[in-house]
């Protein structure tokens, strides 16, 4: 494992806020040491392996330090839902930890070579127990997944693909009537449950209507809604 004040701060430091100068990540880290805040495990996938799979049962706090993976749910069916995909550093389970039933909820799946740190419940309380602003940054944290998880839930309910489009443009858009989405056509096609040339179609026939103005840029496209005014 690497050093301590260069191991300890991710998991305080993603909770906590990460805008520190090095001074203050030193203090970080001297309280992490203080707390004797250690992962107990620490394993490394390859890109394609399961990190976890849906109904596995949950016993720590999973942290994703280094990589990139993609969770997906299994339906009653058997299809698989694309949820999302996340890059470290990333708390995999955080607030299912105190879940009546700790389960995980999806499949978690390294997209590119990962690194994980397992931390346990009686570390997380003790943390929480001695760090208010952990405590915080963990409960923002959670309630900000629930509602993020409601709004994608609110997107599949949608049936046509301008319909999700709209919504999700008017749940993102700023006052100024400008929309930049940090992410690829490819993975919003994922994350709305559709192909992406389905989704290219759509977005090709509003630019063609004038209803939207678009760019393309490697890793993402920015989006400008036309003012009808």
């Amino acid at each position: 494992m690497e050093t301590t004040k260069n191991k300890y701060p991710t998991l305080l430091g993603f909770f906590c806020g990460n805008n520190y100068d090095q001074e203050e990540l030193a203090k970080l880290a001297e309280t992490a040491e203080k707390l004797k805040c250690v992962p107990f495990k620490v394993e490394n996938f390859e890109a394609g392996k399961f990190i976890a799979h849906q109904g596995d049962p949950i016993d720590s706090l999973v942290l994703l330090t280094k990589g990139e993976v993609r969770l997906e749910v299994i339906s009653p069916t058997g299809d698989r839902l694309y949820t999302n995909e996340h890059e470290a550093p990333f708390p995999l389970i955080a607030s299912l930890l105190y879940a009546t039933e700790q389960k995980f909820a999806n499949d978690i799946i390294a997209t590119k070579d990962c690194e994980v740190e397992y931390y346990t419940r009686e570390m997380i309380d003790k943390i929480m127990e001695l760090c208010p602003q952990f405590r915080r940054g963990f409960l923002t944290f959670s309630s900000d997944l629930i509602f993020g998880l409601s709004e994608q839930l609110q997107i599949f309910s949608i049936r046509k693909i301008k319909g999700k489009l709209a919504y999700y443009i008017l749940q993102k858009m700023e006052p100024s009537g400008y929309f930049s989405l940090d992410r690829s056509v490819t993975s919003l096609a994922k994350y709305f449950g559709v192909t992406r040339s389905a989704l290219s179609r759509v977005i090709a026939e509003l630019a063609s209507e004038g209803s939207i103005f678009y760019h393309c840029c490697p890793g993402k496209f920015f989006l400008m809604v036309k003012d009808k005014g």
